[in-house]
């Protein structure tokens, strides 16, 4: 329609669509959601003919997606953290969370598949992985689907608690490579003798120069997922600091399996120098595969970082 107004030097045809939700009163996992459609410079001639895909004007009953992914969480952690695929016995993560989500208030799935904080928190982990995964199949854009908003179709709930199949093979893999890194670093600390010296109290400093090739051995004190509407891949933030207080910042482009308290030698170039809460930190990029060390002695806390 746009591009016909287009050639005839009409500006194009505007529609916004805006959903609003309203807690179901009988069930605390329920939202009704109704949809308003605005269309702005079309004829009415236009408005006859324009469809609006995917977009249903009458309510739609939905499920609250922290729900569906904590009650899969919770049959997963239940199956011993072993999933259980759709159609295979009583025990089907995808089959439970179904159920759960047909039985009203205080029947007994709800309560065996009840969440605790800790639950609700690897759900909002899963639910942040699978928005960052770019889908190469059908079933992953399916997946990517039911839970990119807040509120679930209730015919998606058991392609949304099938996440969890997905996730728990991703943990696996970075479980893997940080035992590979861990198992390489031994011979090396075999050969070579150890990592790290014992470290000294001091400020942070700057360094090396920019563009220089270093390599780091420090402590990670924040490894924090960064996400961006522009691109589907997250990012994940490094900061550690050395065995002598010094600060080094890694922003690399995808998840090198370190953890917060990992002792780890990092190869890079520097990219800055800069000033963070009143400490000098060195930026790093073009990093090599970290290698993952055993633990060693922290180094003091530094002002302005807890």
């Amino acid at each position: 329609m746009n591009q016909e107004r287009n050639k005839v030097g009409l500006p194009p045809v505007q529609v916004n669509v805006t959903h609003s939700h309203q807690s179901d009163p009988d069930d605390p996992i329920f939202v009704m959601q109704s949809a308003t459609i605005r269309v702005q410079g079309a004829s009415q001639q236009e408005l006859d003919r324009l469809n609006i895909g995917d977009v249903r004007t009458e309510p739609e009953r939905k499920v609250k997606a922290e729900a569906v992914m904590s009650a899969a969480v919770v049959a997963h952690r239940l199956n011993g953290k072993v999933y259980v695929p759709r159609g295979e016995g009583e025990n089907s993560v995808p089959d439970q969370v179904n159920r759960f989500v047909a039985e009203g208030p205080n029947w007994p799935l709800r309560q065996r598949l009840a969440a605790t904080q800790a639950d609700k928190d690897e759900a909002g982990r899963v639910r942040i992985w699978v928005r960052s995964q770019h889908p190469t199949s059908d079933y992953q854009a399916a997946l990517r689907h039911a839970l990119s908003s807040e509120y679930v179709s209730v015919r998606e709930v058991g392609t949304a608690a099938s996440a969890m199949s997905g996730f728990t093979r991703y943990q696996e893999r970075l479980e893997e490579a940080r035992q590979k890194a861990l198992a390489k670093n031994e011979g090396q600390q075999r050969s070579d003798g150890p990592a790290v010296h014992s470290p000294r109290p001091a400020g942070s400093r700057w360094l090396g120069q920019k563009e220089q090739k270093v390599s780091v051995t420090a402590y990670v004190e924040l490894a924090h997922v960064v996400r961006n509407d522009k691109s589907p891949y997250p990012r994940v933030l490094y900061i550690t600091r050395t065995p002598q207080g010094d600060l080094v910042r890694w922003f690399a482009s995808e998840d090198q399996g370190m953890e917060t308290g990992d002792a780890v030698t990092v190869q890079g170039t520097i990219r800055d120098h800069s000033t963070f809460n009143g400490e000098r930190q060195t930026e790093m990029w073009y990093c090599k595969a970290p290698v993952i060390h055993p633990p060693l002695t922290r180094p003091p806390a530094q002002p302005g970082n807890k």
